[in-house]
């Protein structure tokens, strides 16, 4: 037994995925096309769907919001983009797409959901002046940076990562 354990120490991680039939390499990949569809797709769905589906205890963090059940019943699209969307909407958001892009099981595409994480923050630095992220301002212009790059994104979506991204640069939103 003790000859097998150090057989298996010294073998290297594909074997060992190998040997339990884990699957071991990069993500799955979509085409541009499909990541914007997906995109539109993802931000018209109810934040109920989305967050009873995969994230429940969320729910609970925006029991606070007067109309609860009207917020719920509205899109990631309609809530993001509405110029009176509180913090509060805006950190469950950002929450739900983190662990979301965290998970390795989640149906929806790690681009799409680092979106998401990233427009959650954005709206809040443009329309709320507050940070809700706990990275700091150069991780922050990368990340705005590289996704304004992507020709898949919306008009809207693109114009508000590109505000957020200018009022970072332009030192008009602290982090």
């Amino acid at each position: 037994m003790d000859d097998l354990n150090s057989r298996l120490c010294q073998s290297d991680a594909d074997v060992l995925a190998r040997i339990m039939d884990l699957e071991i390499g990069p993500a799955e990949t979509w085409p541009s096309g499909e990541l914007g569809a997906l995109l539109q797709n993802h931000l018209s769905l109810p934040l109920r769907q989305v967050l009873l589906d995969s994230a429940p205890y969320l729910v609970s963090r925006l029991e606070a919001i007067p109309d609860l059940n009207a917020c719920l019943s509205r899109s990631f699209v309609s809530l993001l983009f509405d110029p009176q969307v509180t913090v509060g909407i805006l950190v469950v958001i950002k929450e739900y797409a983190r662990e979301q892009w965290l998970n390795p099981a989640s149906p929806v595409p790690g681009d799409v959901l680092e979106v998401l994480y990233y427009l959650s923050i954005a709206v809040a630095l443009v329309r709320c002046s507050r940070s809700i992220a706990c990275l700091d301002a150069n991780s922050l212009r990368c990340g705005f940076r590289h996704l304004v790059t992507l020709p898949w994104l919306d008009a809207p979506t693109r114009t508000t990562l590109t505000e957020a991204l200018t009022a970072l640069e332009a030192g008009q939103i602290k982090v």
